[in-house]
């Protein structure tokens, strides 16, 4: 459970300021909590410093150590008092980080894995909290203006941090990909991924099946 540096302030909005206040000297804390005893361990993240993610991907148990994929901003996106976000300029970008966290040390380690804009991840959901090869996120295959515009669909293999994007083209918004297995007993990535593209200026959405391999 992450909890990151954002926070509501209810006075502000009386006082001409954003209720959202972004204060990242606060660090961001992630809460492991025991699914049999209810223990709860934190761990701290001010020496890595503060982060901020949406929609983390999926963790898992390895080891004594729990990996979490994320996709991870350096800051909080939206307008925030003590923040830099802003639906003016062009809203950052999400890049994929690996989380380790050591249950025996107590101690965390943040990798970046890619440099390439995503969000909204998902995974084949029968091998949610557990080790998984492959995830699915949007990501932007060219500039999407001041506002998040994705265009294409990611795949990557943790296995052998590579990817695959299957870019809609110029002129096209994409929905959240959802994974759909062939059949109830189909290895991991072997089927389907549903998701809606938007035909920018043409008021027309369709709805797209992609073989997952």
């Amino acid at each position: 459970l992450p909890l990151f540096p954002v926070y509501l302030r209810p006075e502000n909005p009386k006082q001409g300021k954003c209720a959202k206040v972004w204060e990242p000297t606060l660090g961001t804390r992630i809460a492991v909590v025991s699914r049999e005893s209810g223990e709860i361990k934190w761990f701290n993240t001010f020496e890595e410093g503060s982060r901020f993610s949406f929609h983390p991907w999926a963790a898992y148990d390895r080891d004594n150590h729990i990996i979490a994929h994320v996709p991870e901003f350096p800051t909080f996106p939206h307008p925030a008092e003590g923040g830099e976000g802003s639906w003016e300029g062009k809203y950052p970008d999400a890049h994929l980080y690996e989380w380790d966290l050591d249950l025996g040390s107590g101690s965390i380690k943040m990798t970046k894995l890619d440099d390439k804009s995503i969000e909204l991840p998902w995974v084949d959901q029968r091998f949610y909290g557990l080790d998984h090869r492959y995830g699915y996120s949007l990501t932007t295959t060219r500039d999407g203006g001041p506002m998040v515009a994705f265009d294409g669909i990611q795949t990557y293999d943790f296995k052998n941090n590579t990817c695959q994007i299957h870019d809609f083209g110029a002129g096209y918004v994409v929905t959240e990909p959802i994974f759909a297995p062939r059949h109830q007993n189909a290895p991991e990535g072997d089927g389907y991924l549903l998701t809606y593209r938007w035909k920018v200026g043409e008021g027309r959405s369709d709805f797209v099946i992609l073989d997952a391999q």
